[in-house]
């Protein structure tokens, strides 16, 4: 049996997406996996917004609990309460990931850690202005078992300031470096049903198309090009239309669409939803105007949550790819 304990410095840092990943890759090769969200609260029923996730968007045979512990600075009795917790949810499986909570300081989480003796990955979000001696700082708590720092989110055309300047600083300060994990697209999808909840809207279609995630949006509008050109450009997409322009409609119909957006409250023609329902995308239709349906769709893609099933397989993909994390799984 096996423990991962998955810390941060900061919040939204990326834990959540970590442990998915590496719980979903330990079950594809045959491992009995559970994960336990750290929560403070003195309730073992006690659950959060995460275990919820994690069980939407996790195979059925990984198990996801809340993993309470009772105080903030943690006594010997809350200490032996945590280790009692943590040999109970390890019963049957191979290997408990433990996911970290912001609530208490780095210096007790590391109390909590070995106390259930968990090696322990450091995630850290990336910014231009990264600061390594305060990183190094933050993750000395964990040495003793540190496997290693996760960077996440490196930004598109930082690859070369990161390879010249912030890689060798890692290196010089005797951190190991577990990998760069770029941003990806999908990772800021939100779905077809939180569009529908954020324009207020009624929609066609059913269940798993409203489950659908969109990566991107377009606005549909004259173009010298044939409007099926135009939308060709993107796929899983969400495309925006005045409700009264069946023409491009119809064009964007051609293309893949993960769903359809009519602006000014006008229901779509016959012809149009007939051609929808043979394609199966849904028809979104808001009372409100481009303008406002683009503020309302800013406001709902600038906190992405990490609670799709295609972004778990995303993110394990991008984790394969660029850390030495799954290098790891066979001492699992």
């Amino acid at each position: 049996m096996s423990i991962l304990y998955v810390t941060a410095d900061k919040e939204e840092s990326g834990k959540t997406a970590v442990c998915a990943a590496i719980a979903s890759d330990l079950c594809k090769l045959g491992k009995r996996v559970s994960i336990a969200k750290l929560v403070v609260s003195t309730k073992k029923e006690s659950q959060s917004q995460d275990v919820n996730m994690f069980r939407n968007i996790l195979d059925n045979n990984i198990s996801v609990e809340s993993l309470p512990v009772s105080d903030k600075n943690p006594t010997a009795n809350s200490v032996k309460e945590f280790d009692k917790s943590v040999k109970e949810i390890l019963k049957g499986k191979d290997v408990l990931i433990i996911e970290d909570t912001s609530s208490i300081s780095s210096t007790n989480s590391a109390k909590l850690s070995y106390s259930v003796n968990a090696a322990t990955i450091f995630v850290t979000k990336y910014t231009p202005t990264l600061d390594i001696p305060s990183l190094s700082e933050s993750s000395k708590s964990f040495e003793k078992n540190l496997l290693g720092i996760i960077i996440n989110g490196l930004t598109l055309y930082q690859g070369i300031e990161v390879e010249n300047n912030l890689i060798p600083e890692i290196e010089s300060s005797n951190l190991n470096l577990l990998g760069i994990v770029p941003e990806d697209r999908r990772l800021l999808g939100v779905s077809v049903l939180q569009i529908i909840d954020a324009l207020e809207a009624n929609a066609s279609g059913n269940g798993e198309m409203y489950s659908r995630l969109v990566e991107h949006f377009m606005i549909g509008e004259f173009t010298m090009d044939s409007g099926e050109l135009y939308f060709n450009l993107r796929e899983s997409k969400a495309v925006i239309i005045r409700g009264d322009r069946p023409d491009i409609q119809m064009s964007a119909l051609k293309t893949p669409t993960a769903c359809m957006i009519l602006t000014n409250d006008i229901d779509p023609i016959e012809y149009v939803s007939h051609e929808a329902d043979l394609e199966e995308v849904p028809i979104i239709s808001t009372k409100f105007d481009t303008n406002e349906v683009l503020n309302r769709l800013h406001n709902l893609t600038s906190d992405p949550k990490f609670d799709h099933v295609s972004k778990v397989d995303r993110f394990s993909k991008l984790i394969r790819d660029n850390t030495a994390v799954s290098d790891l799984y066979s001492s699992f």
